[in-house]
């Protein structure tokens, strides 16, 4: 019997030994915050004993991923396990604690109250004091003794008086001082309330009694950054002035405290599996089975009636879409969807007719702006083949193709020969989507477009920040600046007078890229003045990068019917009109400016409509869409007068708008 005693003692007295996980103290030191999602860097002191040995680190994030979670502990140690759980006794904790304060927080609601009380008596007391200052009436005396009697009564109790008042005050200055201290202490975990914690467990191998550096890292989500710019010209002869900023927000669980902040354009959501190649069969490209799509133009509308358009993004299975880029096409009026796909743009003009959605493995997606609610479905990228036959080539990466490469072919290589008829085709090379021009359809020639090729090689971009940030766990936006860049631009005004009269300043960038830039909202400021709200995008810009700067009522332009030669004239079974347009630019600037004008010849589809352009001004001209081009330079002070004339000749029972 005593043996068996002997043998249970020595296996259940470790147990009873075994001391709990040693906890140890973070801080987080830095962090990189991606597009969506962060990376949490701890670090911390931990002291070993000779043996095995068990610590815990405390207040993680619950949103973190377990598979992201990496330890790395100074020495020659061994690290033995790495595991994680979330700690709920720890809210529990924080509801008793809230409890308890808000008990306290009554109790001294009440002693505020009392006081407050105290001194209004106190106050009527002293009126009354005051007011009995006269003793006996106005034909009776007051005998000596009285009088001396009364005076040091009315001393006493108003210096009782006084007192106490002072006292009062005191009170609830001190008490009131108490109390902000509580609903700040109320305040903080009422935001905590019903916020968990992870807690991580390692366990070491230690071969001596040391002290050394731990360093924990990890991925959390509902974190994020958008960048935004500030842009400042102070006038059309100076640099542009572009400050880079950041809006960082999450919604972690815990604080960031004047952490350094590293941000990056990366996904660390892609897997880090290597490829796994399958096997290749060839066979022919017939039908819509290729990754071929045909660019199917939008219904046109001669313009848009919404100011605002807002929707939701989502993909084939109808779940939302993140970080998909939603913009007007032809201005820089775009934004981002949230989590949930969700989107809105503001500011829209009659121009803007056009809108598309992007992102990172879907097709871009197209449709005119037709409502003030535009919900799209994203398709992902065609991956069924993994290269395109081309006049019996394979293409079979990007830095297979350089601009302006022209490849022969019939309209069969490319898989639809519709696709070969109308306009631009898509092809997908490693996955990424390429534009191309078709020549003919018997000729079918391949033009590759140098943007395309842009867009496709860009890379991650990362930013470390120099200064330390504090961003709450409350899922505001709070901003970071991460650089300031004097840029040369050269500064051309552009006005389409029959849309809008105003001359629009934009600034043109030949060298961008060194500079790193995203795609996201720009504040703008010229000569001094703000300007309004823009948008960048770099992404879609090719060898010249043009930002907007607003309108400028200095540059004055107007458009104006020269009625003298505008006429009709009925001959047989058709009326002819004869339009003449003059513009004039005027530059009330002290500086000379570079001036671009836009308009139009009128272009017929019938062949009972017929257009003759009479003078184009000296503007160049697009046969197709009859746009005239005016560039030229206008000096400061100056004036400068163009215009241009048609002729329009149409069946006299018709009504055709000609102006």
């Amino acid at each position: 019997m005593t043996k068996w005693m002997y043998l249970i003692g020595i296996l259940v007295f470790p147990l009873i030994l075994r001391a709990e996980a040693v906890p140890v103290e973070t801080q987080i030191k830095s962090v990189t915050v991606f597009l969506n999602g962060a990376q949490v860097n701890r670090t911390g002191k931990v002291s070993l004993t000779t043996g095995k040995q068990e610590f815990v680190f405390k207040g993680i994030s619950p949103k973190l991923n377990p598979g992201s979670i990496q330890v790395k502990i100074e020495g020659e140690n061994t690290l033995l396990s790495v595991t994680h759980k979330i700690n709920h006794l720890e809210e529990m904790t924080q509801r008793e604690e809230l409890k308890m304060l808000e008990t306290r927080q009554k109790e001294m609601m009440h002693q505020i109250n009392t006081e407050k009380a105290l001194l209004n008596v106190y106050a009527q007391e002293e009126i009354m004091l005051g007011k009995n200052q006269e003793i006996g009436g106005s034909q009776t005396g007051v005998k000596t003794v009285d009088l001396k009697e009364a005076v040091d009564f009315q001393r006493q109790r108003l210096t009782e008086v006084k007192l106490k008042m002072l006292e009062s005050n005191l009170k609830l200055k001190e008490t009131g001082e108490a109390l902000r201290k509580i609903n700040a202490q109320i305040s903080e975990l009422n935001q905590k309330k019903d916020r968990v914690s992870a807690e991580i467990y390692i366990t070491l191998q230690s071969p001596r009694v040391q002290q050394v550096g731990a360093n924990l890292s990890y991925l959390i989500a509902d974190a994020r950054w958008t960048p935004t710019y500030d842009i400042r010209v102070k006038d059309i002869a100076s640099p542009l002035t572009l400050g880079y900023k950041a809006n960082v927000l999450q919604n972690s669980g815990e604080d960031w405290k004047e952490v350094r902040l590293t941000l990056s354009t990366g996904n660390p959501n892609l897997g880090g599996e290597k490829p796994q190649l399958q096997p290749w069969h060839l066979g022919y490209i017939s039908g819509y089975s290729t990754p071929v799509s045909v660019t199917t133009p939008a219904v046109s509308y001669s313009a848009n009636p919404y100011r605002s358009v807002s929707g939701k993004i989502t993909d084939e299975k109808g779940l939302p879409v993140m970080g998909a880029a939603v913009y007007s096409e032809g201005s820089n009026i775009g934004g981002y969807t949230d989590e949930s796909g969700n989107y809105s743009l503001t500011g829209l003009g009659p121009q803007d007719l056009v809108l598309k959605a992007e992102a990172l493995g879907y097709d871009t997606r197209q449709t005119t702006i037709q409502n003030p609610v535009m919900n799209l479905v994203l398709q992902p990228l065609i991956t069924e083949t993994e290269a395109v036959v081309i006049s019996g080539k394979k293409i079979q990466s990007v830095a297979a193709l350089t601009p302006g490469v022209v490849t022969g072919g019939t309209p069969a290589d490319y898989g639809d020969s519709r696709g070969a008829r109308s306009g631009d085709i898509e092809y997908y090379v490693d996955g990424v989507r390429v534009r191309g021009t078709p020549g003919l359809p018997e000729k079918a020639v391949l033009r590759v477009d140098e943007a395309s090729l842009k867009e496709a090689s860009l890379t991650n971009f990362q930013f470390d920040i120099e200064v330390s940030y504090t961003i709450p766990s409350d899922g505001k936006e709070y901003t970071a600046e991460i650089s300031t860049h004097q840029i040369p631009a050269y500064y051309e005004y552009y006005c389409a007078p029959k849309i809008d009269p105003d001359a629009f300043l934009t600034a043109n960038i030949t060298k961008w890229e060194p500079y790193q830039l995203v795609d996201g909202e720009t504040n703008v400021f010229f000569e001094g003045t703000y300007v309004g709200k823009g948008y960048l995008s770099p992404r879609l810009a090719g060898d010249t990068l043009t930002v907007s700067l607003g309108r400028d009522k200095s540059v004055i332009i107007t458009r104006t019917l020269l009625k003298d030669f505008s006429k009709n004239q009925l001959v047989g079974n058709f009326k002819t009109q004869s339009i003449a347009w003059e513009i004039t630019a005027r530059n009330t600037k002290k500086l000379p400016v570079q001036l671009i004008l836009e308009d139009q010849f009128p272009v017929s589809d019938l062949k009972e409509i017929t257009v003759e352009r009479l003078d184009s001004g000296g503007a160049s001209i697009e046969d197709n869409t009859g746009k005239l081009t005016w560039k030229f330079t206008l000096e400061a002070g100056k004036e400068r007068k163009t215009g241009f004339k048609y002729s329009v000749k149409y069946p006299k029972n018709s009504n055709v708008i000609v102006k």
